[in-house]
């Protein structure tokens, strides 16, 4: 889990795969479909929310007695 600077909130990093690229670089050019799965393992992980990779920590809390 990493925090997000975007969304302010704590997310799983993921990275999408497209099998509807992939089949379309296939048919189109052949040899696109390898091209595309080295750009797919090279790719960052990003927010599945916002999409971006601004990562950072997480603020730290303060105890519910402290806020009053």
């Amino acid at each position: 889990m990493k925090y997000c600077l975007n969304c302010k909130r704590r997310v799983k990093p993921r990275k999408d795969f497209s099998i509807i690229k992939f089949l379309l670089w296939t048919f189109l050019t052949g040899i696109g479909g390898i091209i595309y799965i080295i750009y797919y393992w090279g790719k960052p992980k990003s927010c599945p929310v916002c999409g971006e990779r601004n990562w950072g920590k997480m603020p730290a809390t303060r105890p519910a007695a402290a806020r009053r």
